[in-house]
């Protein structure tokens, strides 16, 4: 398998949950808050059974866009039901729990995975997803229950989805390229532009619409700037 080709398996799903998770934030308070989060759960427990039923690389970089879907439904409303589940003065604990486990995650995913590529073979990293996700879905379907803020009809842009899809596939390729002695061809300079160009276009299309996806006043709050600054520093980090 070629190592280019190779990467399109995590590529994939990192580019799925970009492009997506905040038109699944936008719907999630028209079509509700738990059966968007409970769609999402199956949608990914779907996606990881037909990841590890893969025989080859296509089938599997479609199975991961359909895991990444479904990802992006959960964590585009996973905050969201923390804030309205947990009263003020717990609300900190729990996003604390939260974001230890995340970090524990990133921890032990990868010796776990190599534990079971070498014990059962790489099938095996998917499957386990599988009584995970359905044991999850039964605790789901019997406790969570969310109420959702009333919307109005739902109205997607879809000219407004691609620039943070192209913002992160432009962005992610010079990043990974950067280290390497091409790191300064001409391929890795226009895929930075275009990021650039991307997410120029994406900032001015959401000043100028009356329903934009971001609210752009939030880049003015210290409050989310520094955190949001702080995550994008350790995801970096961890993940190029």
């Amino acid at each position: 398998m070629p190592l280019g080709l190779s990467q399109w398996i995590a590529t994939a799903y990192m580019m799925t949950i970009v492009a997506t998770v905040l038109i699944f934030g936008t719907l999630a308070g028209r079509i509700g808050v738990s059966r968007l989060f409970i769609a999402g759960l199956a949608v990914f427990v779907i996606g990881s059974f037909a990841c590890g039923l893969s025989g080859s690389l296509y089938p599997l970089i479609a199975a991961r866009i359909l895991q990444g879907l479904g990802a992006a439904m959960m964590m585009s409303i996973s905050m969201a039901i923390v804030m309205q589940v947990f009263p003020a003065d717990e609300r900190g604990r729990a996003m604390g729990y939260i974001t230890a486990t995340v970090a524990l995650g990133l921890i032990i995913g990868p010796a776990l995975g190599g534990i079971l590529v070498d014990s059962f073979g790489w099938p095996f990293i998917f499957f386990v997803n599988v009584p995970i996700g359905c044991a999850l879905l039964v605790l789901a379907f019997r406790y969570l229950r969310v109420p959702s803020v009333p919307a109005g009809p739902a109205r997607i842009d879809y000219p407004r989805r691609r620039p943070p899809h192209l913002r992160y596939d432009s962005g992610r390729v010079p990043l990974k390229r950067a280290r390497k002695p091409t790191g300064r061809s001409p391929p890795v300079r226009s895929s930075a532009g275009a990021g650039i160009a991307a997410l120029v276009l994406f900032v001015y299309r959401e000043k100028t619409t009356d329903e934009p996806l971001i609210d752009l006043s939030l880049v003015t709050t210290r409050a989310f700037v520094l955190p949001a600054a702080s995550l994008v520093l350790y995801f970096t980090a961890t993940l190029f």
